[in-house]
């Protein structure tokens, strides 16, 4: 018996409603991520100035750039939670993640927030090739 749907969805086995489903929770997982710590940032930016890498100092005091980080954060999570320039905002998302995971990597090692943010940067770099567009404005 063959499966309801057309096109790429079809082919893979997945019905519609479970290709879009897991587009969805890709774009939820990533949206919560930024959006959580993007507010956090803006909301404490003194909590975050540890975190900061010293060469960004020359661009202004911390708290100034953990907020800028946090509203890049909210913007970039808005973006992927309702689907615009989603490859973009994917990529960009992937490209910050990868900044962060290198910083980890560089500061401290391998450790648990490492793992946990190569988590999130294989999500983020899922959603760029996703072929599903559930929702979304533009690709």
């Amino acid at each position: 018996m063959e499966e309801q749907g057309t096109g790429e969805t079809q082919k893979r086995g997945l019905p519609s409603w479970a290709s879009a489903a897991r587009h969805l929770l890709l774009r939820l997982a990533i949206a919560f991520v930024f959006l959580s710590f993007g507010i956090w940032e803006l909301i404490d930016p003194q909590y975050w100035v540890g975190f900061i890498p010293g060469w960004t100092m020359v661009l202004g005091p911390a708290a100034t750039i953990a907020m800028l980080h946090g509203a890049v954060l909210v913007l970039v999570g808005l973006a992927v939670l309702l689907g615009l320039w989603l490859r973009w905002s994917a990529l960009l998302a992937s490209l910050m993640l990868l900044e962060i995971c290198l910083g980890l990597l560089l500061s401290s090692g391998f450790s648990d927030l490492l793992v946990r943010d190569v988590g999130l940067l294989l999500v983020a770099v899922a959603l760029i090739f996703d072929r599903e567009h559930a929702l979304t404005f533009t690709s």
